[in-house]
């Protein structure tokens, strides 16, 4: 393998590189934590000359550590632009800038700042210049996907088509933003996927905002006194599903959380609860595009758990009624007990393990699990442990929403957030983050239920115990959609 070696004596401390899109055999260069040096270094890689030197006006090097280059945005497809992280260890606020690539080398002129973006974003700057794209504090919000509590940041190279920091992953020029840390719990190494496409342009940071609590209706059925599961109905606006745990019986409600009646007692056939804990609303799957009502019967009463789930088909009207189970499905795993259930759009079904200290484990459940008379296995790779960081026995309750991007986890003292990619790979992107917390949620005393509404435009929490109240809140930011479970 040919080497080259730079000849340039004021590039002494380069920390990052990245393939320049217009010039071939060209790198782009930089020295780091240097305040004096706010300058890019155009290198051709076959000679090892720097043959141009780019200077950023308006920015400061307080500790530059890697580039990349890529696409400049959506409505610039066509060009090109280069990406700076001002990520390192040095210093609490930090700065990704983007410059537009040169068309020619050669004597380029300084970049000038168009404009600068902290906190909030608002229009892409479409121009030549040099923009702080945004800023973001280490031990908080990575560019409003990322609660990270790094010591330091550090940029890793994915690919030949991009670097970590801007990937252009399909010829649409959607791009995505990664980097990787360090985690000072284990010292491990873990690569982050941070935002969906331009969401920086379009996005309140950090990720969606929610508006302060809504007090809404109180139950007046005493019959309703542990409330532990909560979920939108996919055919009957405006109600949700909720049911009592263990000790009530094999029966569900369908409430109006407005005026806080209860609509309808739901008698579940042939079933016991035996400490049923939560439910979701979803496909029925299995080639039957219905919706069905899962419920989970998954606690640990009395150091007992038959980690099984009930199916039973959404009724078309909302009364009194008895329904027959259409399925069950049977499980094994690690774990003692669960108060999570969750669906996707495809019906495949996730729970999360209630572990003291909050180490709880995300499961994917295998499909294979239903009719299944002994219980299938959950298996290793299907799991993620989530470290909630709390002294209770957490979390009490979870919710998916719209396309599967947001998830609610709720803990005897707060409420998560947790935002994943387009890909929807949650056993491998949640053992790369930690949740955010809801900062308008306000802690009501045993609350245990969570659930988007239906149009996922906010989401609801029922606390146990008798005449309980709904609150709500609202999706005050952008990125809402409809909710899947």
């Amino acid at each position: 393998m040919a080497e080259s070696f730079i000849s340039a004596p004021e590039l002494n401390n380069n920390s990052g590189l990245g393939a320049s899109r217009v010039h071939p055999a060209i790198v782009y260069g930089h020295n780091d934590e240097d305040v004096r040096d706010n300058r890019i270094y155009a290198i051709n890689s076959e000679t090892g000359h720097v043959v141009a030197t780019m200077e950023i006006s308006g920015a400061t090097n307080i500790d530059w550590e890697d580039l990349s280059v890529g696409p400049c945005g959506p409505h610039m497809r066509e060009s090109s632009c280069i990406y700076i992280a001002d990520i390192g260890g040095n210093h609490d606020v930090h700065t990704i800038y983007k410059v537009q690539e040169p068309d020619q080398l050669l004597n380029a002129p300084p970049r000038s700042p168009c404009c600068r973006k902290t906190g909030t974003t608002t229009t892409p700057p479409y121009q030549h210049g040099v923009s702080v794209w945004g800023q973001v504090r280490p031990a908080g919000v990575i560019v409003g996907r990322l609660q990270s509590q790094a010591h330091r940041i550090v940029m890793t190279d994915l690919d030949p088509v991009g670097d970590s920091l801007a990937k252009s992953a399909s010829p649409s020029c959607t791009l995505e933003m990664m980097v990787a840390f360090t985690s000072p719990l284990t010292g491990s190494m873990a690569k982050i996927l941070l935002v969906p496409p331009w969401s920086f342009w379009s996005y309140k940071m950090p990720g969606l905002q929610f508006g302060n609590v809504r007090v809404m209706g109180q139950v007046s059925s005493a019959e309703v006194d542990e409330n532990s599961g909560l979920a939108a109905s996919r055919l009957h606006p405006g109600i949700l599903y909720g049911q009592n745990d263990h000790g009530d019986t094999n029966r569900i409600f369908a409430m109006d959380p407005v005026s806080g009646d209860v609509k309808a007692t739901l008698t579940i056939q042939g079933v016991t609860n035996h400490d049923w804990e939560d439910l979701c609303v979803g496909t029925c799957g299995r080639g039957d595009s219905g919706t069905c009502i899962y419920i989970a019967d998954i606690g640990d009463k009395n150091g007992q758990n038959p980690r099984q789930i009930y199916k039973v088909r959404e009724p078309q009207d909302i009364s009194d009624a008895t329904l027959p189970v259409v399925d069950t499905y049977k499980f094994t795993w690690s774990e003692d007990d669960a108060e999570s259930l969750m669906i996707d759009q495809a019906g495949d079904l996730y729970i999360i393990s209630k572990v003291h200290g909050g180490d709880a484990l995300f499961a994917k459940l295998p499909p294979n699990g239903w009719g299944s008379a002994v219980g299938v296995k959950v298996g290793h790779h299907d799991t993620v442990r989530l470290g909630l960081q709390t002294t209770h026995n957490d979390p009490q309750g979870a919710d998916l929403s719209p396309d599967g991007r947001n998830m609610l986890v709720k803990t005897e003292e707060g409420l998560l957030l947790y935002q994943f990619s387009s890909s929807m790979d949650y056993v491998a992107e949640l053992s790369q983050m930690r949740g955010l917390e809801v900062s308008t949620y306000v802690r009501r005393v045993n609350g245990e239920a969570v659930a988007w509404n239906v149009e996922g435009t906010g989401f609801y929490t029922l606390p146990e115990g008798l005449s309980p109240v709904f609150n709500y809140y609202t999706v005050t930011g952008d990125g809402a959609g409809g909710v899947i479970g």
